[in-house]
């Protein structure tokens, strides 16, 4: 079963040119049996040519979709309002949807938790039926994300990580952009019961964000109850950015560690990268 994960920001590249029919073409290029989006428009407004995108893009990949919002706005026409969220596609039909938008109305330090929300859903898969889970964490504060996190495990309850699935529990595959990296605090509420695919099976750096030079692993995949056995990054030139040194990593190794990677293999990665403009996707496979 292959999984593919990818915030798509409305379709648009990192110069905010629209181009869905990019977005479904890449997508169709992974040969996902399950896609996890995240950053989907349905009838935003111009930004997103006031589409309805999974609807268009579940019609023009002839797949099986389903959306959950987590922002919206009052449109300038018409009775509806434009919202933005999380979405599923598979090529079987989606079973016991589920949607939740992540209420974190407390003020930390004087700044307000930026919106989460998930979208999870069943479906039958090359192995049997799982369960999938699409989400976006706030992007501010570790503190954010750990009160997200929380309130999203409670909803779809993993597998025992001793028991593994069962027809009441399935397996679970969590991915989307968790606005940290897998090694931060914060995701280690995940590691109680999911694994990261990209630790256990990955190949290359895992590097997705910024869009024009990825240095951070923040769209990831887990797993609960399937054995991941291949994890990489898509971007639109291949599977990249390719096996090099590891990053430094400590305190002070920000800015400075990204100047310091000179290796062919990484900057060959990154240029691959630069090209398509549009941010790296997660893709992992996994069996049961």
């Amino acid at each position: 079963m292959r999984v593919l994960s990818w915030n798509i920001h409305h379709g648009s590249d990192a110069w905010d040119h629209l181009d869905l029919e990019a977005v479904a073409e890449r997508i169709a290029s992974a040969d996902a049996d399950v896609v996890l989006l995240q950053e989907v428009d349905c009838c935003w407004g111009p930004r997103s040519d006031d589409l309805d995108q999974i609807q268009w893009l579940a019609e023009r990949l002839e797949m099986h979709g389903t959306y959950g919002w987590t922002r919206s706005q009052p449109r300038r026409y018409g009775p509806a309002e434009g919202t933005s969220g999380n979405a599923l596609l598979s090529r079987g039909s989606w079973t016991g949807v589920t949607v939740s938008r992540f209420a974190v109305g407390s003020v930390d330090e004087g700044r307000r938790a930026e919106p989460g929300g998930m979208v999870s859903a069943t479906t039958q898969t090359p192995i049997g039926p799982a369960r999938f889970c699409s989400t976006h964490l706030s992007t501010q504060r570790a503190t954010h994300r750990s009160a997200q996190l929380a309130v999203l495990l409670g909803l779809v309850r993993p597998p025992a990580p001793r028991s593994g699935a069962s027809r009441t529990n399935p397996p679970l595959v969590l991915g989307g952009d968790l606005g940290a990296e897998a090694r931060d605090a914060e995701l280690s509420l995940l590691s109680g019961s999911l694994v990261d695919a990209w630790r256990v099976a990955g190949r290359g750096l895992g590097d997705t964000t910024p869009a024009t030079g990825p240095w951070r692993r923040v769209d990831q995949v887990w797993i609960g109850g399937l054995q991941p056995v291949n994890a990489a990054v898509l971007c639109a030139g291949g599977v990249g950015p390719p096996a090099g040194p590891r990053r430094p990593r400590g305190p002070r190794a920000g800015r400075r560690r990204r100047r310091s990677l000179t290796s062919v293999s990484r900057a060959a990665g990154r240029r691959r990268c630069r090209r398509s403009a549009a941010a790296p996707a997660a893709v992992a496979t996994a069996t049961a």
